[in-house]
């Protein structure tokens, strides 16, 4: 679980085509994200950074792109 003192933050990077975390304005991750033949949005890659791990932003960062992608219909 992130310590409550830090601002993390999953904003979508449609340029690069991924999902980002940030803490305290640093990118600690990303999930890379795909739009498939059906239309469905399919993550192939995620990735955090050794620095951040074991605090839960994995989680944070596919559980908010999932919910974004969801409110979007894909």
């Amino acid at each position: 679980m992130p310590p409550q003192d830090e601002q993390i933050t999953v904003t979508r990077n449609d340029e690069a085509g991924r999902y980002e975390v940030t803490v305290d304005g640093a990118i600690a991750g990303f999930t890379v994200f795909e739009i498939d033949d059906d239309g469905r949005a399919v993550y192939p890659h995620t990735v955090v950074d050794p620095a951040f791990g074991g605090r839960g932003l994995g989680s944070v960062l596919v559980s908010a792109a999932l919910a974004d992608e969801a409110a979007r219909g894909t």
